[in-house]
């Protein structure tokens, strides 16, 4: 596997993007994606336009939110709208409490 500096296994790891990324969990501390597996701590930056898409954006705090670390790995390099989706369909419905009277029928 060639490895691109900056670059290991998925993850950004140069200086530049670590001061970035703490810079981001600083000024937005609450996870901005909110899924059903959030803990709602930021503690990673996720680009809101993939790197895989833009690579020209990776540095731009414009492109970067705060998220929580199972939010971020399960967003991936997908639209935000498609993980929403996704998640609606995974979540089980509410139990639906009878109705008082419902008991004696």
């Amino acid at each position: 596997m060639r490895r691109i500096r900056g670059y290991r296994r998925g993850q950004l790891t140069s200086y530049r993007w670590q001061k970035l990324r703490l810079q981001v969990i600083r000024e937005e501390p609450v996870c901005r994606l909110r899924l059903s597996c959030c803990t709602r701590r930021s503690t990673t930056a996720d680009h809101i336009i993939p790197v895989s898409h833009r690579p020209d954006l990776k540095y731009m705090r414009g492109n970067l939110r705060g998220s929580c670390q199972p939010c971020n790995m399960r967003r991936k390099n997908r639209p935000l709208s498609e993980v929403r989706a996704e998640d609606a369909l995974l979540r089980k419905p509410a139990p639906v409490a009878p109705a008082a009277l419902e008991f004696f029928s």
